[in-house]
């Protein structure tokens, strides 16, 4: 039986760890591909027997510089506009550089400005209990991941050895994989250059508040 005769009925949640998809583009040269409809690229990988439900996007909201989070939050505010993408946000937090040794904050010896590492709080979590919960109120008979991040191999597992009919599939962002998740999963689901070139969001979009935003200049 060909794909166009199958009758979609796998009800599919689709899960993007966010800052991964992000820096995998990032590293691709895929910059031109940032202003993402997340619907659209969440329909684009279905399976035929898959039947699309929603998104659940997972962030941060980063802490500067400013034109970095004028353009996340153009960004952000844009994909609130679709309704059948729910945002979980985690928390971006800045930490001081410590000697790994005495403890004590890394500084310049010269200038004395003492270095931060910039972190992404709670995201792991996130995803790995909305899935969890997700199977347990059978929200979805497929879950499609679209993540590199090995941390949650123990998710996948644990979802397929307490739901044995339900199947997830990991789809890596561009420049990101793990072998490990793909080993875990049920099946790998690849997402190509034209998923990502067919799933821009319009150059301004009409946001969930009555405003516009527009896709931001360094992402053309």
């Amino acid at each position: 039986m060909s794909s166009a005769n199958v009758t979609p009925t796998r009800r599919t949640i689709v899960y993007i760890d966010g800052f991964n998809l992000y820096f995998g583009l990032r590293t691709q040269g895929w910059r031109k591909f940032l202003w993402l409809n997340l619907e659209l690229l969440g329909r684009s990988i279905l399976l035929p027997e898959q039947l699309f439900v929603r998104v659940n996007y997972f962030t941060s909201e980063i802490t500067g510089p400013a034109d970095k989070l004028a353009r996340q939050r153009s960004y952000l505010a844009a994909v609130k506009s679709l309704k059948t993408v729910t945002i979980h946000r985690g928390r971006y937090q800045s930490d001081m550089v410590s000697c790994i040794d005495c403890g004590l904050a890394m500084s310049c010896p010269k200038c004395k400005r003492v270095w931060y590492d910039n972190n992404e709080k709670m995201t792991d979590v996130k995803i790995a209990t909305t899935m969890l919960v997700d199977a347990f109120q059978n929200r979805f008979d497929d879950a499609i991941l679209i993540s590199g991040d090995a941390d949650q191999k123990p998710t996948i597992e644990e979802i397929s050895r307490l739901y044995p009919s339900k199947r997830v599939y990991v789809c890596f962002p561009p420049s990101r994989k793990s072998y490990d998740l793909e080993r875990a999963a049920y099946g790998r689901i690849d997402a190509m250059e034209e998923h990502y070139r067919k799933s821009q969001f319009a150059p301004v979009v009409d946001t969930a508040a009555g405003r516009t935003v527009t896709r931001p200049d360094k992402w053309s």
